[in-house]
């Protein structure tokens, strides 16, 4: 009764594209994709399953996590790496001045990674809303609107 992190990192993995993580070592990739996970799972309010008992050594979650867990959590990595990414832009931007950071493609790219971000932003609140009306077990294809007002 454990999912292993890869399973999560394999969603994750599968919706970006990052040459520089082809030079990592295993050990490399594991540490940062972990990282961005550890950060992704502060960022997921609510879970029906226990996302934080956990074994960063041996890679894996001690509770049976679905794919909307995985799929929410790769998303929300998404996220983290997309804010790495501007991160990384902006302290290239700090190093010009306005006038000729405008005219680099640094300029450019960090405007596609703002956008970029607001997407993945949106997708996150979207996987999260669909989630948290689902639930879990045999009725677990029927929504969960008993919080929701009945229009009295």
């Amino acid at each position: 009764m454990s999912t292993p992190y890869s399973k999560v990192f394999h969603s994750f993995l599968g919706k970006i594209t990052d040459y520089t993580y082809e030079s990592y070592t295993d050990e490399e990739l594991g540490g940062d994709l972990t990282s961005l996970l550890n950060s992704s799972i502060v960022e997921f309010d609510y879970p029906k399953v226990d996302i934080r008992d956990k074994d960063d050594d041996a890679l894996l979650f001690n509770r049976d996590l679905g794919i909307d867990e995985i799929e929410i959590l790769s998303f929300l990595m998404v996220e983290r790496w997309i804010e790495r990414q501007i991160n990384n832009v902006e302290l290239v931007k700090q190093r010009f001045s306005n006038k000729d950071f405008q005219y680099t493609s640094q300029a450019n790219h960090l405007d596609a990674l703002y956008k970029n971000q607001e997407r993945v932003q949106k997708k996150v609140t979207t996987l999260k809303t669909k989630y948290s009306y689902r639930q879990t077990g045999s009725s677990y294809y029927k929504p969960d609107y008993s919080g929701l007002s009945k229009g009295d």
